[in-house]
């Protein structure tokens, strides 16, 4: 992991576009990337100005990875939908 960080399930990140990966930060550390994410889940982002809050929702500390959720994605008229599809991001 990077910098010895530690990430708690359920912590609130923030979930931020870079070209055409994500970054998952917690205040201005990264504290990890992704550079191969789902298309749908960059252009949410992308929706909402290329940010989002995130919430970690798996940890897997053998291939030091994470899944994150974006919490706050916009409504473009999917009713019944909270939280956007996962990413899973290398921690390192």
């Amino acid at each position: 992991m990077r910098n010895d960080i530690t990430v708690t399930l359920g912590e609130k990140v923030m979930l931020r576009v870079i070209n055409n990966g994500v970054i998952v930060q917690r205040l201005n550390a990264v504290i990890a990337e992704c550079p191969d994410v789902p298309a749908e889940f960059v252009a949410i982002l992308r929706s909402g100005a290329g940010i989002a809050e995130g919430e970690i929702t798996s940890i897997q500390p053998i291939s030091q990875t994470l899944e994150a959720f974006a919490s706050n994605r916009p409504s473009a008229g999917t009713a019944g939908h909270s939280k956007s599809p996962p990413t899973t991001s290398p921690m390192g």
